[in-house]
C-alpha cells in the first residue's frame, strides 16, 4: 500500500468520484445537523477563557472531520442514507467534553479528558438531536450514529507511537468517522500542522493560565520558561512519529474488508503523510531557536499584550 499517493490519484478521486455524485436527497438535513452541532461547540468551548476553552476540540476541528468523513464516504460509495448518518455522527462525536485537572508533583496542570464517557453522552446528544432533523429515523439508524461516535474512543498503539481507536468495526460509518477523526495527518497537512499546538494549549493548563495572566514575557519567571519550552519543544517532537505511526496502523488493518477498489480510493485520500511530517519536523526545530515570546504566541497569539 502507498499512503503517499500521487497528485493524479488524488485529482481522480476529487474530480471522478465526488464531482459526479448527484445532489443528496438528504443535503438540508445534513446541513441542519452540522450547524446545531456547531453551534453547541462554539457555545460551550469556545469562550476564549482558560479553563473552558478548547483550543483543539472546537468547531474548526468538527468542521474538519465532517469534511474528511464525507470525503471518505464518498470514496466507498457511501449510500445518501449513510452518508446523512455519517454527517451526524462526525457533527456530534465531540459536543460533549467532561474532563478533570490533573495536578502533578512538579506544579505543572493537565487537562485529563474522560474518554468514553465524553462519547457516550456526545452519541446521547446526537440521537437527540436526530428528532430535529424532519427524518423518520429507524433504531438501527440511530444505534449506526451511536456506534460511530463511540468508535472514536481513543486508545495509544505503543508500538506504532499513535493514537488508534480499539472500538474501530468494519461497518463503513463507523469507519469512516474513525478514521476522519485522527485522519488530518494523511489528508489534511495544514490542519496537522496546527493540530499539535492546539491540543498541547488544551491539555497544558498551567500554562495556558500563566499566559492569560501574563503582560510582558518577564512576567514569566526564566526557570518557568524554560519549563514550558522545554514541554512544548518535547510535544512539538513527537509530531512526526504520531503522523508516521497513524500511516503504518492505516496500512496494516485499519481498511480491511474493503475490496480493492474502495481501498485504494481511501488510500488516494490519505496521501499527505509526508507533507504533515515534514511540516512537523521543521515546526519542531524552529521551537528550539524561537524567542519565548514568540513561541508561546504559537500556543496563544494574544498572550503578552504589553509586549511587542
Amino acid at each position: 500500500m502507498d499512503l503517499n499517493g500521487s497528485k493524479s490519484a488524488i485529482q481522480k478521486i476529487g474530480s471522478a468520484d465526488s464531482l459526479d455524485r448527484a445532489p443528496s436527497i438528504y443535503a438540508a438535513a445534513e446541513a441542519k445537523a452540522e450547524a446545531l452541532a456547531l453551534d453547541v461547540i462554539r457555545a460551550r468551548f469556545e469562550s476564549g477563557r482558560v479553563p473552558d476553552h478548547m483550543h483543539y476540540h472546537n468547531s474548526e476541528h468538527t468542521a474538519g472531520v465532517i469534511n474528511r468523513a464525507r470525503a471518505i464516504g464518498i470514496a466507498i460509495d457511501m449510500s445518501d442514507r449513510d452518508l446523512l448518518l455519517l454527517v451526524i455522527a462526525a457533527a456530534f462525536h465531540d459536543v460533549v467534553q467532561y474532563w478533570s485537572p490533573e495536578h502533578r508533583d512538579d506544579g505543572s496542570v493537565y487537562r485529563r479528558r474522560h474518554a468514553g464517557r465524553n462519547e457516550v453522552a456526545s452519541a446521547y446528544e446526537a440521537i437527540e438531536a436526530m428528532t430535529e432533523l424532519d427524518v423518520d429515523f429507524q433504531p438501527e439508524e440511530q444505534g449506526i450514529v451511536a456506534s460511530a461516535i463511540i468508535g472514536t474512543i481513543p486508545g495509544w498503539d505503543h508500538e506504532c507511537a499513535t493514537v488508534v481507536q480499539p472500538f474501530l468495526v468494519e461497518h463503513g460509518v463507523v469507519r469512516a468517522l474513525a478514521l476522519a477523526d485522527i485522519g488530518s495527518s494523511g489528508m489534511d497537512p495544514a490542519m496537522y500542522r496546527l493540530d499539535g499546538p492546539n491540543l498541547f494549549a488544551e491539555e497544558n493548563l498551567d500554562i495556558m493560565t500563566a499566559l492569560a495572566r501574563a503582560r510582558r514575557g518577564s512576567d514569566i519567571a526564566e526557570a518557568d520558561q524554560d519549563d514550558y519550552r522545554g514541554r512544548y519543544v518535547a510535544w512539538l517532537r513527537i509530531q512526526p512519529e504520531f503522523a508516521r505511526g497513524r500511516r503504518e496502523c492505516l496500512a496494516n488493518g485499519e481498511l480491511d474488508g474493503l475490496d480493492e477498489e474502495h481501498q485504494a480510493r481511501v488510500e488516494a485520500l490519505f496521501c499527505h503523510f509526508d507533507e504533515s511530517i515534514a511540516a512537523a519536523e521543521a515546526a519542531a526545530l524552529d521551537a528550539e531557536t524561537l524567542p519565548f515570546v514568540q513561541l508561546m504566541r504559537q500556543l496563544d497569539p494574544d498572550a503578552f499584550p504589553d509586549e511587542a
